[in-house]
This record gives C-alpha cells, sequence and structure tokens, in this order.
C-alpha cells in the first residue's frame, strides 16, 4: 500500500538537492561528513572514529576536537552555486496552480465540552479556511485530537485544563480526508478516518480510530501514530500549527531558535548515531578480549574428557541394565493391564441375566399395560347406567301414583257399599214405618213422644259426628303435609344418589388418569409431550428455540393452595413461548400435528427484567412465592400475563379484601372460597367468583408437587367415601320409602274416615229433618209421603251403583297397568344389578392388573438400577482398564526410547539392585573427577558451542559497525544539503513574499548555533542607503506582514502538510516596546492596506499549493476576495453565525410538562398542505447514526423529488429512487426537525403510508436541541428492515427507569398493552438501547400501515408521563378525529412511563419534532444479516430499485394541543 509522499525542498521545478526524504539513500560522496553541533546535553565531546586496526578489533579514539575532520562547503559558495535555481524555482511555483491533496486533509472536527464550548464543530475545504470571529480553541483540538502533547499548545500544562468547567470529560473528533493511490488502509477505513480523542479530569485519555462507516477499527495510540507518519503530519511540529502567541514571538525575539527546531532534532539524532557507534566499538573491543580465555578452557575440557572414558564402559553397562529396567516395568504393567480387563470381562458376563429380568419384568409391564387399557376400554364401553336408573324410577314413581288411586278406588267403593247398606236400611225402615202407621193409628201421640225421643238423639250424635270429622280433616291435612315433604326428601335423596354415582365415576377416571399420569409425567401438559420436544429439538429456529410447555418448570411449594392456582394457572401450563414471531407458525404446525390445537403461543422477546420493586412486603403470601419456577423466561411471562408477584393469596374474601386494603393502591387477591377481591387505586373495590373445574377435568392433577401415589391415595379415599355415601343414602333412600307408604296408609285411613264420618253426619242430618217432620205433623202419618222417600232412596241408591261399577272398572285398569309397571320395573332393575355386577368385577380385575403391574414395575426399576451400577462399574473398571493400558502404552514408548525390547528381562528389584552397584562404582568415579563423564561431555560441547558462537558475534558486530559508518556518513553528507536548501530556499521564498509588498529582506542561517535572524527594509526605506530594520522597531502593520511572509516562507521550504494559523490564548507583552501588548489575531494591528496584500498573498500561496491552510481572524472576510480555487472547489468561510448546532435561538414553549387534560384539548399547530415544511428545518450534516445516507437540503431534496405535497394535501417524504451507487455509497434521503420547541402537550401524527422494508430506518420522534441525552429524547414510531410491530422507546440521562408495576387507570385491568424491552431509559449504557416497548400489534409499523389503510399515532406528555397510542383508521377516537381530543376517554395506551420513576420535568425538555428516514446505520445495519433480507445492508442500498414503492412518508397532518 503506498503512502503519502514525504515533504521535499520542492515540489515544482527541478532543483539541484535529493527531492527525497531525510531517509533517502544515495551515492556514497567523495568526502566524508563532519557533524557539528554545539547544542549538547551537558558535556559533550567531538568524536572521530577510526577504522584502522589488525582486522579482529576496531579501536575507539576519543578527541576534543573534530572540527577539521571534514570541510564543510561554505554557504556563500553554495548559495552562489544554486542560488539562481532557487530563486527561478521560487518565481514559477507562484504561476502554478495548486492541486487537490487525497489524503491528510483536515475535513471536520467536533469538540464537545471542550475548553469553553459545549458543542462546536467545523468543516474545512481542502485549500484555504477561514475561522472568523475567533474560536481559537479548533487548533488546540486538533493538536489534542492527533495526539499532541498539551504543552505544545501554549495553551495548558494538561489535558483536564481543556475540559469545560463544571464538565467531568471532553471529546474532540477529527476527520481526515483519505482517498487516492497512497491511503492509509482504504481497505480498512474507506475514503475518511474519524480520531476521536476522550479525556477526564481523572487523567484517563483514550482514542477511537473508526472508518468512514463509523467502524472502530483501533483504539490504540500506536495506529494513531502509524497514520500521522504515513500522511507526514507532525502535530507537534510548530511549523504545523502556530498558535497566534508562537507567531507574535516569531518577531518579538531577535535569535528564533524554537523556528530552528526541525533541523536541530535531525541533528541531535546523527549525534546519537555517532555515540551508538562508539558504544558499539567499545563492546567489540571487550568482546575481542574475551577470546584467549574461551580458547583456554575449550583446552581443559578435552583433558578432562579423556580421562572419563574409562568411565564410559560402566556407563554403558549401566545403559544395558537400564533398558532392562524398563522392560521388567513394562511387563510388570502388562500384567497389570491383563488382570484389569479380566475384571471388565466377568463384570459384562453379568449384564445379560440382568438385562434378561429387565426384559421380562419390561414384558410384563407391557402386558399389564395392555390389559389396563383393555380393562379400561372394557369399562368404557359398558353402556350408561343413566338411562336405565332414570327409567326405572320414574316407573317407581308411577307405580307409586297408581297404588295410591288403587287405594282411593277401593275407599270410594267401600263407602259406596256403607251407604248402599245404609239406604237399604232407611228403606227397611220407610216399609217398617208404613207398616207401623197400618197398625198404630191409635197410638199417634205415644209415637210423637217417640219421634222426640229419636230426634234428640240424632242430634247428639250428629254433633259428636261433627266434631269427629273436624278432628279426621286435620289428621288428614297433616298427613298430606308429611307425605309432601317425605317426597321431597326422597327426590333430594335421589339427587346426591345420581351425584355420589357420578363422584364414583369421576374418581375412577382420575384413578386411571393417575397410573397414565405415573408413567409419562409430560401427559398432563398435553399429548405427545415428549415427542414434541423431540421435534422441536430438531428443527431450527430463527429466534430462540421454543419454551414449553410451561408446566414442565412450575411446581406448587404449599399444596393447601393448590384447588385456586389450577384454577388460575391452570391452562397457562399448557403454552408454550417463541421469542420471533416467524418461529410461531412451525410451532403451531408441530402443535397441531400432535393434537394439541388448543395450546396457547406467547410471542415475546425475553427480558429478565427486575420484578421485585413490584412485589408486596415479604411478610404476604403472593403467588409467585408460593411457586417454585425453574426457568426465569417462564417466570417473566407469567408475571406479564397474570402479575403473580403482585397477586395476593388468601384464605378467605373477606381476609384478601382486608391485606389489600392495608396495603393501598389497588390490587387483586385469589380466596381459597373460591373468590377473587379486587382493590381499586382511586378506592372501593369488587369481589368476582371462580369457575370451579369439572369433576374430570385434567387440571385436578397439577400442582400435586410430583408424588402420584398420593394423589392415587386421594382420589381411591374420595371414591371410597362417595361409595360409602352412596349406600348410606340409599339405605336412608330406602327407609323415607317405607316412611313414605306408612305415611300414604294413614292418610287413607284418614280419608276413610273422614268419608264415613261425612256420610253419617249426611245421614244423621236427613233424620234429623225425617223426625222433625214427623214431631211436627199435625195430622197422622201420609202414608204416600213415605212412599215417596222410599223412591227417593231407592233413586239414591241406583247412582250409588252406577258410580261403584265406575269405580270397580277404574280400579281393575289401574291393576292391570301396576302389573305391567311392575314387571318393567323389574327388568330395568336386573339391568342395573347386571351392569353394576360387570363394572365391579372389571374394577376389582383393573385393580389387581394394576398392582401387579406396580410390583413388575419396582421390580423391574431394581434391575435397572442393578444394570446402571453394573454399567458404571464396566465404565470404572474399563477407564482403569484404558489407563494401565495407556501407562503400558507410554512405559512401552518410553522403554523403545531407552532401547530396543529385552527379552525375558529379570524381576525390576533384581534389575535395580545390580544399577544401584554400578551407579556407586560410578560415583565414587565422578567424585574423584568433579563430575560424571555425561557431564564432562556436555561441559566439552558447552565451551566450544560458546567460543564458536563468540567469533561469530564478533564478526557480526563488525560487520554492522562497519555499515553504520558508511551509512552515517553517506546521512551526513545528504542532511547537509538538505539543510543548505532548506535555508536557501526560505531566503528566497521571504524575500519574495516581502517584494509583493515592495519590502526586502533576508533570513540569516546559523546552523552551528542553531538560530536564525531576519532582517527587513520597509517601502519608505526603497532607495535609501539606511540598514535594515531589526525586526523589533517595525510597526504593528509592518511587523504581522513580515511575520505572515516568514512564515509562508518557511511552510513553502519545509512543506508542511497542514499549515495552521491561530489566534493568541492571551495577552503576550513585548519587551522592545511595552507601551503595546499584542492581544489577539495574526492581523490584528494591520492597516487595511497591509491587510489586503496579506490577505492576497496569503490566498494566491493557498491557490498554488496543494496544501490545506486553516486560519483564525477576528476580521471581516466579505470585502475579500477568495479568487478562483482549484477544481472549481468553494472557499471554506467559517464564523459563529454559520455555525449553527446546538446554538440556534428558537421559540420555546413554556417549560415544563403541563397538567393532565380534564376534558377536550386546544388545537396549538397543524402542519399539513402545502405550507407543511414552513414550520421545519432541513438536516444537512453527516448522520449522526452513521447511517448510509446524505441528508439533504430542502432545495436539494424538491429539486430530486424528494419532498412534495399532491394534489391530495398529502405530504410526501422519501429517499432517492434514481440514483445507482456503488457499495458504500450514501443515498440521499431527508431529516426535518421543528422549528419551534415545546415542553410538553399532545403530539399527533395521522399517515397514510411509511417507509418499510430492508435496510430502512424510518423514525418520527422528538429530541433536544441541546444537551443530550439530559433533555432527554422521545421516539413515537420507530423500527427497521421487515419488522412489521412498531418499537417506541425513551433515551435519557442516568435515573429515568420504566415503571413495569404502574398502577392502570380506573376502570382499566392494565396500565398499558405493549410488550416491554427494557426498563433502563439511561442512554449512556447497554449501547444506548433506552427502555423501549414493542407494540403487540403486529400491523402497528412499516408497510403494514398501508395496507391497513393508515394509521394515528399519539403522544401525551404531561405530569402524570408519556404514553403513546396507535390508533388503525378504523377504530381512532372520534374526539381526536374532530381535532378536540380527550385522552382521558381513550382505550389503554400501548406504552406508558410513568413520572414516577421518570420525572418527565426532569429529563425532559425544549424538544423538536423530528421526521427521517435512515438507511442501515447502527440500528438497522447492525440487525441485517438476521433479519431475512438479502444480501448485505451496503448492497441493499445501492441498488436504486429497492426504493421504489416502500420508501415514503404519506403525511395527512402533524398537529399538537395543549
Amino acid at each position: 500500500m503506498g503512502k503519502r509522499r514525504a515533504a521535499s525542498v520542492s515540489s515544482d521545478e527541478e532543483s539541484p538537492s535529493p527531492n527525497t526524504s531525510k531517509r533517502a539513500r544515495t551515492e556514497e560522496p567523495d568526502q566524508p561528513p563532519v557533524i557539528n553541533n554545539t547544542k549538547k546535553k551537558g558535556k559533550g565531546k567531538q568524536v572521530v572514529l577510526n577504522t584502522q586496526g589488525d582486522g579482529d578489533g576496531m579501536v575507539l579514539d576519543e578527541q576534543l576536537d573534530m572540527s577539521h575532520i571534514i570541510a564543510e562547503e561554505d554557504d556563500e559558495a553554495f548559495e552562489a552555486k544554486h542560488g539562481k535555481e532557487v530563486e527561478e524555482a521560487v518565481q514559477n511555483r507562484a504561476k502554478k496552480k495548486g492541486a487537490i491533496a487525497e489524503m491528510g486533509v483536515i475535513e471536520t472536527i467536533e469538540m464537545h465540552q471542550f475548553m469553553c464550548h459545549g458543542r462546536l464543530s467545523f468543516k474545512f475545504g481542502p485549500q484555504l479556511n477561514f475561522i472568523i470571529g475567533g474560536k481559537s480553541a479548533v487548533l488546540t483540538a486538533l493538536t489534542i485530537a492527533l495526539g499532541g502533547k498539551a504543552a505544545s499548545t501554549g495553551r495548558g500544562s494538561g489535558l483536564k485544563s481543556f475540559i469545560r468547567e463544571g464538565q467531568h470529560t471532553a471529546e474532540v473528533t477529527v476527520g481526515i480526508k483519505n482517498k487516492g493511490e497512497e491511503a492509509y488502509k482504504p481497505d480498512t477505513y474507506g475514503e475518511r478516518i474519524h480520531i476521536t480523542r476522550r479525556f477526564s479530569r481523572d487523567g484517563s485519555s483514550s482514542f477511537k480510530i473508526k472508518s468512514a462507516e463509523g467502524k472502530t477499527v483501533s483504539t490504540k495510540r500506536e495506529e494513531l501514530t502509524a497514520i500521522c507518519d504515513h500522511m507526514n503530519i507532525q502535530v507537534d511540529n510548530p511549523m504545523n500549527i502556530w498558535p497566534g502567541n508562537s507567531l507574535v514571538v516569531l518577531l518579538q525575539v531577535r535569535s528564533t531558535r524554537f523556528v530552528y527546531v526541525v533541523l536541530t532534532q535531525l541533528s541531535e539524532e546523527y549525534q546519537t548515531c555517532f555515540e551508538n557507534i562508539g558504544k558499539t566499538t567499545r563492546t567489540l573491543n571487550l568482546k575481542n578480549e574475551e577470546l584467549p580465555d574461551l580458547e583456554q578452557a575449550v583446552k581443559e575440557a578435552e583433558l578432562r574428557n579423556e580421562q572419563a572414558t574409562k568411565a564410559r564402559e560402566k556407563q554403558d553397562e549401566l545403559d544395558d541394565l537400564y533398558r532392562e529396567l524398563a522392560w521388567a516395568h513394562v511387563n510388570t504393567k502388562q500384567e497389570e493391564l491383563t488382570k484389569s480387563l479380566e475384571q471388565v470381562a466377568r463384570a459384562r458376563r453379568r449384564l445379560p441375566k440382568i438385562q434378561d429380568e429387565i426384559d421380562a419384568n419390561e414384558k410384563t409391564v407391557q402386558e399389564t399395560n395392555n390389559q389396563v387399557q383393555e380393562y379400561e376400554a372394557e369399562k368404557e364401553a359398558l353402556p350408561s347406567i343413566d338411562a336405565i336408573e332414570g327409567q326405572y324410577q320414574e316407573l317407581r314413581v308411577q307405580s307409586s301414583k297408581i297404588k295410591d288411586e288403587i287405594r282411593e278406588c277401593k275407599a270410594d267403593e267401600k263407602n259406596i257399599n256403607q251407604q248402599i247398606t245404609q239406604i237399604d236400611h232407611e228403606i227397611e225402615g220407610y216399609e217398617r214405618e208404613i207398616r207401623k202407621v197400618a197398625e198404630s193409628q191409635g197410638t199417634a201421640q205415644t209415637h210423637r213422644q217417640q219421634v222426640q225421643q229419636q230426634l234428640d238423639a240424632t242430634n247428639a250424635e250428629s254433633d259428636a259426628t261433627k266434631n269427629d270429622l273436624t278432628q279426621a280433616r286435620d289428621n288428614v291435612a297433616r298427613l298430606a303435609r308429611e307425605v309432601d315433604e317425605a317426597g321431597k326428601h326422597g327426590r333430594s335423596l335421589d339427587d346426591k344418589i345420581t351425584r355420589f354415582r357420578g363422584e364414583i365415576e369421576s374418581a375412577t377416571n382420575n384413578i386411571a388418569e393417575c397410573h397414565r399420569f405415573s408413567q409419562d409425567q409430560l401427559r398432563l401438559f398435553g399429548k405427545d409431550v415428549r415427542q414434541i420436544l423431540k421435534m422441536v429439538q430438531e428443527e431450527k429456529w430463527m429466534g430462540k428455540p421454543p419454551v414449553g410447555p410451561f408446566g414442565r418448570f412450575v411446581t406448587l411449594k404449599e399444596a393447601s393452595w393448590a384447588p385456586i392456582i389450577r384454577i388460575q394457572l391452570g391452562s397457562l401450563m399448557y403454552s408454550w413461548a417463541v421469542t420471533d414471531n416467524r418461529d410461531r407458525y412451525k410451532l403451531r404446525n408441530i402443535l397441531d400435528k400432535t393434537g394439541n390445537q388448543n395450546a396457547e403461543i406467547i410471542i415475546t422477546e425475553e427480558d429478565l427484567f427486575d420484578y421485585t420493586r413490584g412485589e408486596p412486603p415479604g411478610d404476604l403470601t403472593t403467588v409467585l412465592r408460593v411457586l417454585e419456577i425453574k426457568d426465569e423466561f417462564v417466570k417473566r411471562i407469567l408475571i406479564n400475563r397474570r402479575r403473580i408477584e403482585r397477586v395476593v393469596l388468601a384464605s378467605t374474601r373477606i381476609e384478601g379484601d382486608d391485606i389489600l386494603f392495608k396495603l393501598g393502591g389497588g390490587g387483586t387477591a385469589w380466596c381459597l372460597d373460591y373468590r377473587i377481591a379486587l382493590r381499586y387505586p382511586e378506592g372501593g373495590g369488587s369481589t368476582n367468583h371462580m369457575t370451579r373445574l369439572q369433576g374430570s377435568d385434567p387440571r385436578h392433577h397439577m400442582f400435586t408437587g410430583g408424588d402420584r401415589t398420593t394423589d392415587l391415595r386421594h382420589w381411591e379415599k374420595q371414591k371410597e367415601e362417595a361409595e360409602r355415601n352412596l349406600g348410606e343414602t340409599t339405605e336412608e333412600l330406602r327407609k323415607g320409602r317405607t316412611h313414605y307408604a306408612e305415611l300414604r296408609k294413614q292418610l287413607e285411613q284418614f280419608k276413610s274416615q273422614e268419608n264415613r264420618l261425612r256420610a253419617r253426619l249426611n245421614e244423621l242430618e236427613q233424620k234429623s229433618v225425617r223426625l222433625q217432620g214427623e214431631v211436627f205433623a199435625d195430622a197422622p202419618v201420609n202414608v204416600s209421603f213415605i212412599e215417596a222417600s222410599i223412591a227417593t232412596e231407592l233413586e239414591t241408591k241406583q247412582n250409588l251403583m252406577k258410580q261403584f261399577e265406575s269405580l270397580h272398572t277404574r280400579r281393575v285398569q289401574l291393576d292391570e297397568t301396576g302389573r305391567a309397571l311392575m314387571a318393567e320395573a323389574d327388568t330395568l332393575n336386573k339391568q342395573r344389578e347386571e351392569h353394576n355386577n360387570q363394572e365391579r368385577a372389571i374394577t376389582e380385575k383393573l385393580t389387581a392388573t394394576l398392582q401387579s403391574r406396580v410390583e413388575a414395575q419396582k421390580i423391574k426399576s431394581h434391575y435397572e438400577r442393578k444394570l446402571a451400577d453394573g454399567m458404571a462399574e464396566i465404565e470404572t473398571l474399563e477407564a482403569q482398564a484404558k489407563i494401565v493400558e495407556k501407562e503400558f502404552e507410554v512405559w512401552s514408548n518410553k522403554a523403545e526410547e531407552v532401547g530396543e525390547r529385552f527379552q525375558k528381562p529379570r524381576k525390576a528389584d533384581t534389575v535395580q539392585h545390580k544399577i544401584d552397584a554400578i551407579k556407586k562404582i560410578l560415583s565414587q568415579i565422578q567424585k574423584e573427577q568433579g563430575a560424571t563423564p555425561e557431564e564432562i561431555a556436555r561441559e566439552l560441547y558447552r565451551v566450544r558451542t560458546r567460543l564458536e558462537n563468540h567469533r561469530v558475534q564478533l564478526a557480526d558486530l563488525r560487520l554492522l559497525n562497519d555499515a553504520l559508518k558508511q551509512a552515517l556518513t553517506l546521512r551526513l553528507s545528504k542532511w547537509m544539503s538538505f539543510r543548505r536548501f532548506i535555508a536557501l530556499r526560505t531566503k528566497y521564498q521571504f524575500q519574495h513574499y516581502l517584494w509583493n509588498r515592495g519590502y526586502y529582506g533576508k533570513v540569516l542561517f546559523d546552523h552551528n548555533n542553531g538560530v536564525l535572524d531576519i532582517k527587513v527594509q520597509t517601502e519608505d526605506q526603497a532607495g535609501k542607503q539606511v540598514r535594515d530594520k531589526d525586526p523589533r522597531s517595525l510597526s504593528g502593520g509592518e511587523k504581522s506582514y513580515s511575520t505572515i511572509c516568514l512564515l509562508l516562507a518557511l511552510w513553502e521550504a519545509i512543506q508542511c502538510p497542514i499549515r495552521c494559523l491561530g489566534e493568541l490564548m492571551a495577552d503576550v507583552p513585548c519587551t522592545s516596546c511595552p507601551e503595546r501588548s499584542f492581544t489577539d489575531e495574526f492581523d490584528v494591528f494591520m492597516d487595511s492596506v497591509n491587510r489586503r496584500v496579506s490577505m492576497k498573498l496569503m490566498i494566491d500561496t493557498a491557490n498554488t499549493s496543494d496544501k490545506q491552510y486553516i486560519l483564525i481572524t477576528p476580521q471581516d472576510m466579505s470585502n475579500v476576495n477568495i479568487g478562483p480555487t482549484n477544481h472549481d472547489l468553494p472557499s471554506h468561510v467559517r464564523s459563529r453565525k454559520h455555525h449553527r448546532h446546538f446554538e440556534d435561538i428558537r421559540n420555546l414553549t413554556k417549560r415544563g410538562a403541563p397538567a393532565p387534560p380534564s376534558g377536550p384539548m386546544s388545537l396549538v399547530d397543524n402542519f399539513a398542505g402545502p405550507s407543511f415544511f414552513d414550520n421545519f428545518d432541513f438536516f444537512t450534516d453527516p448522520d449522526p447514526t452513521h447511517g448510509t445516507v446524505q441528508y439533504v437540503s430542502q432545495q436539494e431534496a424538491t429539486t430530486a423529488g424528494l419532498v412534495f405535497v399532491d394534489q391530495a394535501n398529502v405530504v410526501n417524504i422519501g429517499v432517492d429512487s434514481n440514483t445507482t451507487l456503488p457499495v458504500g455509497g450514501l443515498r440521499k434521503s431527508v431529516r426535518i426537525s421543528s422549528k419551534k420547541t415545546y415542553n410538553g402537550g399532545l403530539f399527533v401524527i395521522d399517515i397514510n403510508a411509511m417507509p418499510g422494508g430492508c435496510s430502512l430506518w424510518p423514525a418520527f420522534w422528538t429530541v433536544t436541541q441541546d444537551n443530550w441525552p439530559t433533555n432527554g429524547e422521545i421516539d413515537i414510531i420507530e423500527g427497521v428492515n421487515l419488522g412489521t410491530s412498531n418499537q417506541m422507546t425513551l433515551h435519557t440521562a442516568p435515573g429515568c427507569t420504566l415503571d413495569t408495576s404502574a398502577a392502570p387507570a380506573k376502570f382499566n385491568e392494565l396500565a398499558f398493552t405493549g410488550n416491554v424491552l427494557s426498563t433502563v431509559c439511561n442512554a449512556l449504557v447497554d449501547s444506548n438501547s433506552g427502555c423501549g416497548v414493542l407494540d403487540p400489534n403486529p400491523t402497528s409499523f412499516g408497510q403494514a400501515i398501508e395496507n391497513n389503510g393508515g394509521a394515528v399515532f399519539a403522544m401525551l406528555w404531561d405530569t402524570i408521563g408519556i404514553r403513546i397510542w396507535h390508533f388503525n383508521r378504523c377504530n381512532t377516537p372520534a374526539d381526536l378525529t374532530a381535532m378536540a381530543p380527550n385522552p382521558v376517554g381513550w382505550p389503554v395506551p400501548t406504552a406508558f412511563w410513568s413520572t414516577a420513576t421518570c420525572p418527565v420535568n426532569q429529563f425532559f425538555q425544549d424538544h423538536v419534532i423530528v421526521i427521517n428516514t435512515s438507511l442501515c446505520g447502527d440500528f438497522a445495519g447492525s440487525v441485517y444479516p438476521t433479519s431475512g433480507c438479502p444480501a448485505t445492508c451496503a448492497e441493499h442500498v445501492a441498488d436504486p430499485n429497492n426504493f421504489k414503492t416502500n420508501s415514503q412518508w404519506k403525511i395527512n397532518y402533524v398537529a399538537t394541543y395543549q
């Protein structure tokens, strides 16, 4: 990769000096150079290098004077030789048109909390830039950002002195152009490099070096140094950046040493090289003196090695013994391996028998399972007994009624018979009376007396009969009531019997379910759950793999709460959760295939938020505290769905209501009496009833603690209790029926008695009437009258006979019907008994089979544990065998390293004993010689190697030292030529610039002392034979102009890449003119003539150069003609009035959020139609979110068709869809912000469509114009790529959070409906993610808005907090459509940030309304690879066809209300 070319003496014309950098190599000169620099640190010596010697070493000579080693060429002779060429080059350069540098140009600089500026930024052009009105802080910031030292700026001793008062940190960012063939790492950085330096008052400092796309490439200072070296930017070199105070001193001090600093640095480097060569020479001499000692050590080692040869024979024998010992250990290990393998084999032989037992019991279990299924199927196949039982009971009721009717018929027949008998007696009496009349005509008086006596007796008997009849009627009424009550009691007993039979059936089913659930615990939460989990594990998912069913992770700690927990949470235990909407359909397909169509799928992000703030005091029992939830994700879902962290548990409704009343603030309590107690935040409460579970509901088996045996015993006990209750109730019903029959019998008896008494009373009353007639008759009895009475009685008798026949016929019919009903009832009763016998037999067989299965499972589990133990034992033995085998292999390999296999080695102990004996002999030899033979041989090798290495190093150092001398000699020659050319070029350039004003002057360099002197002859001295003026005697204007000439001459001579000239930091006193002090910028003391000429000179110089100029002046530049610039690029003129970032004064609304509305709100602003854009400013700076967009001005956006208002008065804001870009190119887009600033209210936007699709990042938001994030940001509409759900977010300073437990509005169950993404609003953490809420409506963002006919979004900002609503076109509130909105009556908001945890008046102030469409960037670009979009984000942006149809805002209006 090419680099920026180093600065040369002349870049325009060919000059005698070499056009290379200071490190370039050239041909060796004829005469060696001399370095003569008197500027040294402490005492220095002139160093002379003498290369004469014997070839083995180098002698270093030190002398006090080396000025005669090399003769310097006289400066005057050099000028006479090259002056004309240099002068011509200077003159020709003034006629040359400059070029634009492709790299190394400062394009932008931005300062945050730097010096006195809160936020300040500039854009620079590639050539001449004037900063009008001061702002010299930009040069200080430039120095600091590029890694310069604080002291070099002359404005502070440390970085913390540049931090704005009251702030802790400051930040400076510089953008550097990086184009062309010599760009620095163009593939990594692109066409611009951004360098950010951040520092704090505690002394910390850091760098971030980013690419053109905003990606951080490096944070190391070494990378910054490499960039500056590549671009030839020497930030600490005062020739690059001249602060104002340095410029003042430039002509103030006669011997300007600091200007000479560049040349002095190079001189010191060459001096250092000479010193290093001297050190190397001394090192060579020392190494040469060490050679004889090394040679002597080699001779002594060789002698000792000869004496140790004899000991090697014993060593050879010892080696053989070591080899035998090694293979003896291998044989031992092989025997151990054989033993381990045999143990493994024995353990394996035991496994088949255990497996046979397992298989046999597994077969038994399977057989019993099959039998259980057969018995259950057989039991289920039995016909229902309910219909038969109903028919049987109905028949018994009908039979009872028939019997009652028969008894009534018999009683009526008996009564009629009695009446007929009485009539017969009456007729007989009448006949006797006729006979008596005939016989006793003479005894009438006596007869009347007798009749009177009969009348009295009859009346007395009639009274007694009336009393008996009244008592009989009372008894009939009483017994009728008792019969009715007994009937009702019997019917209630029938209902109980039916209920108990249902409980028995339910308990039987639950017992069977317990057995099934004991085989598969997961069956409780759905069908084939294990198969579902396997399918989920094998499937690939877009988000996190689905989690479920929830019941797998939830258990109940306290069983006493199980009844109500099953009712309230049981349905959720079948649910599943996914984190990506695209996974929902895949999971639904799996659940449908396995028969779990009713299982709910919950779509939510995995947000493990802190829920503890929403919990009541710890002494209260809540749903969450009685549950053990193993999965934190499931726990958060249950908290979000049912608020289990806040729901209180209580024994009764009264207790629950009392707890909620004491807590205050509203809440919910679940009570064991199956009631739900509610308390509202505004006061008051209510009670709801829970719907109890049916007997066969599988949720009965949830939250049992996993102990199916206990659960089974519970249902068996319940069945036994129901059977016992059934028997007791049946017996009670039997007794009740007997009592009922007795009561009916007594009732019939008393009814018969009542009938007899009524008949007798009637008879007595008739007799009394007859006797009274007889008594009062004056004449004798008329026989005809008695005959008439007989006829009447006969007629009565005839009627009674007819009634009797009718009753007899009815009784016969009832008897026949009763017999038929009894026969049918007997048949049904037999069927009942047969069904019960069958069911009882099946239940007994099922119970026995279940017991057999349990026993088989126990045996199987025993052998399975035994098998597992056996397998574990085998694994342990195999592991031990592998270890032994590995050890055997290792020992074998090590033995092979010792030597080849030793056949039939002896025992290891025997060999070791022999080794010890030989080692004792060798130890004695070692004691005599002081070392072992091996150590002696190693010592010989070591000293020989050391001698050879020393000779090689000595030769290498000689070659290196010779090369250094030759290179330094060549460098010195080039350096001296370069220094003379710099001086000569500065001189002629200075004279050339002075000539433009009619001045004459010269620059005198003293290279030996490292200073330069300046002489100037002004226009009034021209033609006079007077001495040149000393710079200190010049006037202010003359001095300023001469200063500019000298500075430009130095810049042109040294070819500085960046040429910055700044203002003074403070008044600098002038020692030669105490009555004056320099107070400000470079042109402050110029009159209009000098200033005009100086400005023209600087502008002409910039237009003929390829370097960048940044000049600070307090003067007005409107009367200065910039002139034509290179390639028609505009000159950049910057001033405070043009720099509008965060400094515009806007029409601010009253600070502080308004109170919540109590009725319809009033319209404040309505931005719509042709005047819409009159209320907004167009943002044209680079995208702060690093999007691949170029925000354009209103004029450019209108011309390009990016903004317009159509015939329907709909505002259209879009993205360029016509230009084809290179990958990574910036596409034109629009960002607008309101001219008015707000501090609260209702903000409404009505849209027909909005951007949505790959790479798009549209947003409608409000944000502070200054001090972000302290004054906050509210994102109302935001999303990226293919998303269809709106994301609403707050970005604030630290301290603001989203309250997930915020109390809902009155009559609302929830505070908001959205899904919480994060609760921390602090923009300084978590990559500025903020506290977001995701709209659960999948049609609330992107293209779905247009597909649904548009939408309305509203944000209410008041003292309660911040609320956001999303309304589809069809459900927009009527008051909002009428522009008289009353949010009090609106539905629950989608998002709500309560002021309780985020005080709005503290975190949100002075907001403007912003609408923009970015592309890629920090949000859409970061998630693009996982969004389902094709290719890369940059490639997508490059194609204009991707933005033809889905990239426009279509806005009806934007309105604000108060």
